[in-house]
C-alpha cells in the first residue's frame, strides 16, 4: 500500500507509476517481521513492498519518476491525545534507518499496533501517526489504519 500522507490518500501497485510525486510512504508487511512504513524514495525498501505485498517486482514501479523522501520517527513518552497544533509544528524529525524488519534497510520504521509515529514529508508538512490496526499475509496487499494529526499551511490540523 502506498500512501499520500497530505491528503490521506492510498495507492495500488499499478497506481505507482502516474502518482509517484503524491506518494510519501509505502507500508509493508511481512509474516515473519510484522510491519513498517517506509521512504517511497528508497528503492530497496520499495522493492521489498513490490515483491511481498503485490506479488512482482521492483520493475512494475520504475515509471514513477518523482520518488518523496519522508522521514519518519518512532515517539515515546506521549500518547496521541497529548499531540496538539503545537506539539507537531515544533517536531524535529531525523530520518531513522530501518533495521528490524528481517534484513530490510532503510529510511523508515517498524510499526505495531498503537506506535505513534511522526513524519515530515519532502515537503515540509510534519504530522503524527496513530496505527490502530494493520492486516496482512505475506504476498497479499497489506492493509493500515491509522488516526492522524498533520499540518495544514503551517499549523497542524
Amino acid at each position: 500500500m502506498f500512501i499520500d500522507l497530505n491528503k490521506n490518500t492510498t495507492y495500488a501497485l499499478g497506481e505507482y507509476k502516474d502518482n509517484g510525486a503524491a506518494i510519501d510512504a509505502a507500508f509493508l508487511y511481512q509474516d515473519n517481521n510484522g510491519g513498517a512504513l517506509l521512504c517511497s524514495s528508497d528503492a530497496p525498501a520499495i522493492r521489498e513492498v513490490a515483491y511481498y505485498n503485490f506479488q512482482t517486482t521492483i520493475d512494475a514501479l520504475l515509471g514513477a519518476s518523482v520518488r518523496n523522501t519522508t522521514k519518519f520517527k518512532k515517539l515515546t513518552g506521549v500518547t496521541y491525545a497529548d499531540i496538539t497544533a503545537d506539539y507537531v509544528n515544533g517536531l524535529t524529525i531525523t530520518s531513522e534507518v530501518l533495521t528490524s524488519v528481517g534484513t530490510l534497510k532503510g529510511n523508515g520504521v517498524a510499526v505495531a499496533k498503537n506506535d505513534l509515529v511522526a513524519f515530515e514529508t519532502a515537503d515540509g508538512t510534519k504530522g503524527v501517526l496513530n496505527i490502530t490496526a494493520y492486516s496482512a499475509t505475506a504476498k497479499t496487499l497489506a492493509n493500515i489504519t491509522f488516526d492522524y494529526k498533520v499540518q495544514k499551511t503551517g499549523s497542524a490540523k
